[in-house]
């Protein structure tokens, strides 16, 4: 099954690793889905995260975070397939 996750989901993750958003990225980690997305996509997430309003809610180092961003990125226009573990 190929999934695309919202960004507002990998947010509420990186937030609160207790919720369900997270287990949706857990599910991914394991490998039950492959993630399609794009830098375009990365590229929103990473400056949603450097908002200040969300920056402040973020734990140090959470791991759901340096598992998103080890991704490697293709060029822009590109839709590329990541898959979990």
């Amino acid at each position: 099954m190929r999934v695309v996750i919202d960004t507002n989901i990998i947010v509420s993750a990186i937030i609160t690793p207790a919720g369900k958003p997270a287990a949706i990225i857990g599910a991914w980690l394991k490998g039950r889905f492959t993630l399609l997305t794009c830098a375009a996509h990365v590229d929103e997430l990473r400056a949603t995260l450097q908002k200040p309003r969300v920056a402040e809610l973020i734990k140090p180092d959470p791991p759901i975070l340096n598992n998103v961003f080890r991704l490697r990125i293709p060029p822009h226009g590109t839709l590329f397939v990541v898959r979990g573990n």
